[in-house]
C-alpha cells in the first residue's frame, strides 16, 4: 500500500502504540499525538506482570517507551500534542430520502448519521412508480425517478402487507406502523411462520373482519441510485434481479437478504417503539454506509491551533481514572496509590490495603483484592450503587472490612503511601490509619471531548460501534473513523486487550483504505 495515504492515531497507550505498529508496518503515513498524558494510564503502574513475553514483569513507562520506538522503527511520527477538535469532510453531493411519513425524519436523524442527508416529503406524482414484478423493483423505480427530479443520489422504499377480504382503507398498514429490520435467521421458515402469525394477530386486533389470510407482504426496502449503481438491503431472500428503467436494463447487485418481523402501534410504549423501531434505521444505516464506502472524506485534526488533513483516523485516547481529588494526591499514583486492581493487586500480598467506592466495580475489586491483601472499604455514606448481590458478597467476605461515613483527606508518606488520615462525613472527627496501598474504584472518563458530539456514546461517555460489521468490526458510525482501547472498552480496561483492539482496528484501517 502506499504511503501517501495519512493515517492519524489519537492516543499512546497500548492500543494507540499497537495500531501504529501495525499501520506503519504496512507503509502507511502513520502521525501519533501523544496527547496530555505520553503513555497512557500505564506510566502510572511501576511494574506489569501480567503482560505477555515479560517474564521477569516490566515497569509501565518502560514497557510504553519499548513500543513508542517500535512504532517509530517503522516510521511512525509521534507528537506530544492533544488534538482539541475532528472535523469530517465528504464530498458536497448531497443524499435526498423521499418519504410520506413526516416522523421518519426524526427516525432517521436519531439512528443514522450521514453527512448532506436531505430529508423532504416525497412528492405525489412520484408514489405511482409501483410498476416492478417485486418490491425492490418498486423502490429502485422511485429511486431512480427522485433522482432524475432533483439530481442527487437518492434513497426510496418499499413497505406493504395485505390480506385478503380487507378493504384497502382497512388494511392494517393503514392503522400501524410497520417496522422492518435486518435480522439474520438460521431457520427462515420458521421466522416467516412467526411473523404472519403475529401479522395475522394484529390484523385480528384492529380489523372489524374475521380473521384475515395473508395474501402478501413486503416490508422495508430501502433502495439508493446515484445515477449509477443501487444499493439495497430489504426483506427477501437473495434474488437476480434486472428492472426495466427508463428504457435501460439495470441490474441490482444480489446481497444476503433475510426475512425479518416486528410492527409497532399505538399501544406501545415509547421504549417498546424504539425496540422495534431500531433493526429498521439499522438497515437504512447499512445501505447508507454502504454507499458512503464509496465516498472518499477527508478527516481534519485540530492540533495547536492548526488543522491536518488525513484519510482515516483511529481514536485510541482511552480512559482517565477518576481520583478523589484531595490535595497531593498526584505524587502517589503508582506510588502506593492505584486504579486498576487486576493490575496492581498482587504485589500487596500479605498486606493491609484500602479500596475506595461504592459501586459494583468497588465490590468486585474488593473482593479480588482478598486474594493477597486484607481489605479496608471506604465509603462516604452507607448507601451504595452497588447492586445487592454485589454488596451482599463483599459483605460476606471476612477479609473485607466496611467502613461507612468515611472519606480519605489526606496521604501520609514521604515517597509512597504509608498511611492515610480518614475523616467522619458525619462528625468530621479525623483518625489516622497505616496502610500500604491504597486503590480507587470510582469510575473511569473516556477521553472524547473533541469527537463525543459527532459519534455515538454510551450512557457512561464511552464511544460506541452500534454499526460494526463482520468485515470491519472496529469502525465508528462514520466510515473511516476507527476506535480501539480503553475508550470503547468499558469492561475489561487490560494492557493486553486494548492493545489486541488496537491491531483489529488498524487492519480494519488498512483494509477499508484499500477497499
Amino acid at each position: 500500500m502506499s504511503n501517501t495515504q495519512k493515517i492519524a492515531i489519537i492516543g499512546s497507550g497500548p492500543s494507540g502504540l499497537t495500531a501504529g505498529i501495525y499501520t506503519s508496518r504496512a507503509n502507511l503515513d502513520t502521525t501519533i499525538y501523544m496527547g496530555l498524558q505520553p503513555g497512557g494510564q500505564l506510566t502510572t503502574t511501576t511494574e506489569i506482570e501480567n503482560f505477555p513475553g515479560f517474564v521477569d514483569g516490566i515497569d509501565g513507562s518502560q514497557l510504553m517507551e519499548n513500543m513508542q520506538k517500535q512504532a517509530q522503527r517503522f516510521g511512525a511520527k509521534l507528537v506530544r500534542d492533544e488534538v482539541k477538535n475532528l472535523e469530517v469532510e465528504y464530498p458536497s453531493s448531497s443524499v435526498l430520502f423521499a418519504t410520506h411519513n413526516p416522523s421518519k425524519v426524526e427516525r432517521i436523524n436519531k439512528y443514522v448519521v450521514i453527512p448532506n442527508l436531505d430529508i423532504k416529503k416525497a412528492d405525489e406524482e412520484l408514489t405511482v412508480l409501483e410498476s416492478g414484478s417485486n418490491e425492490i423493483e418498486n423502490a429502485g423505480l422511485k429511486a431512480k425517478a427522485y433522482f432524475d427530479k432533483f439530481g442527487v443520489p437518492s434513497f426510496a422504499l418499499d413497505t406493504g402487507l395485505y390480506f385478503e377480504g380487507v378493504e384497502e382503507s382497512e388494511q392494517p398498514m393503514q392503522n400501524v406502523q410497520g417496522i422492518a429490520g435486518v435480522v439474520k435467521s438460521d431457520d427462515d421458515e420458521t421466522r416467516y411462520s412467526k411473523m404472519v402469525n403475529w401479522y395475522q394477530a394484529l390484523a385480528t386486533k384492529y380489523i372489524s373482519s374475521e380473521t384475515p389470510t395473508l395474501k402478501g407482504y413486503w416490508l422495508d426496502v430501502y433502495v439508493l441510485f446515484d445515477g449509477t449503481n443501487y444499493y439495497y438491503k430489504g426483506a427477501k431472500r437473495p434474488l437476480e434481479l434486472t428492472t426495466e428503467v427508463h428504457g435501460k436494463d439495470v441490474n441490482l447487485p444480489v446481497a444476503s437478504l433475510y426475512t425479518v418481523d416486528g410492527v409497532y402501534h399505538h399501544d406501545m410504549t415509547d421504549d417498546q417503539k424504539e425496540s422495534y423501531m431500531m433493526p429498521s434505521m439499522q438497515a437504512l444505516a447499512v445501505v447508507l454506509r454502504d454507499y458512503q464506502a464509496t465516498m472518499t472524506p477527508k478527516f481534519y485534526l485540530e492540533v495547536a491551533g492548526e488543522n491536518h488533513a488525513f484519510d482515516s483516523v483511529i481514536i485510541a485516547s482511552g480512559a482517565s481514572a477518576k481520583y478523589i481529588g484531595i490535595p497531593g494526591e498526584e505524587k502517589y499514583i503508582g506510588k502506593g496509590y492505584h486504579s486498576c486492581a487486576t493490575c496492581d493487586g498482587f504485589f500487596y500480598r500479605g498486606k493491609e490495603i484500602a479500596i475506595v467506592g461504592g459501586g459494583d466495580s468497588a465490590m468486585e475489586e474488593a473482593n479480588f483484592l482478598t486474594k493477597f491483601a486484607t481489605v479496608h472499604l471506604i465509603h462516604r455514606s452507607d448507601q451504595y450503587r452497588a447492586s445487592k448481590i454485589m454488596l451482599d458478597r463483599a459483605r460476606a467476605n471476612p477479609k473485607i472490612i466496611f467502613h461507612e461515613f468515611m472519606q480519605i483527606v489526606e496521604f501520609v508518606g514521604s515517597e509512597k503511601v504509608e498511611a492515610i488520615i480518614l475523616e467522619n462525613t458525619k462528625t468530621k472527627e479525623r483518625t489516622d490509619m497505616k496502610i500500604d496501598g491504597v486503590f480507587v474504584a470510582i469510575g473511569h472518563t473516556p477521553n472524547t471531548s473533541f469527537v463525543a458530539t459527532k459519534l455515538p456514546t454510551t450512557d457512561k461517555g464511552y464511544l460506541s460501534k452500534p454499526l460494526s460489521d463482520l468485515k470491519f468490526q472496529n469502525m465508528s458510525k462514520i466510515p473511516g473513523i476507527f476506535v480501539a482501547g480503553d475508550v470503547e472498552d468499558q469492561v475489561y480496561r487490560q494492557a493486553i486487550t486494548a492493545a489486541g483492539e488496537g491491531c483489529k482496528a488498524a487492519i480494519d484501517c488498512e483494509r477499508w483504505l484499500e477497499r
